[in-house]
């Protein structure tokens, strides 16, 4: 069964702000990372994100990286690689946690169990 997972963007943000954990504490090396993405969206919009990540400002960056950059990649990607992508599997989680995660994983089980069975 295909997955998608349709996470708030506000939970997406919380978990890359602490999966990149490093790169909040290494502004520096942040904005070296993001200085090769200048072709694509113009060295404004870097300018403005290395501001942000020097500021500490990580919501706004993570945001608005998912929004221009991350988002519309993954975008056409799916459409490219996965052309039954409208038949997957939504699920939601609803926080950022183990116990949050584990609810989604039971959920999905349950939902895959018993489309599997209707199939049977």
């Amino acid at each position: 069964a295909c997955v998608h997972v349709d996470t708030p963007r506000t939970l997406r943000v919380a978990l890359l702000k602490d999966e990149y954990m490093h790169f909040i504490a290494d502004p520096a090396s942040l904005a070296d990372k993001l200085k090769p993405l200048a072709p694509v969206h113009g060295h404004r919009v870097i300018e403005r994100w290395v501001a942000a990540a020097t500021a500490g400002d990580f919501e706004t960056l993570v945001d608005e990286l998912l929004v221009m950059h991350y988002d519309p990649t993954y975008g056409r990607s799916i459409l490219r690689n996965f052309p039954r992508h409208a038949e997957a599997i939504r699920v939601t989680p609803l926080d950022i946690d183990m116990a949050a995660f584990r609810a989604l994983a039971r959920d999905l089980d349950a939902r895959i169990n018993a489309s599997s069975a209707i199939a049977a």
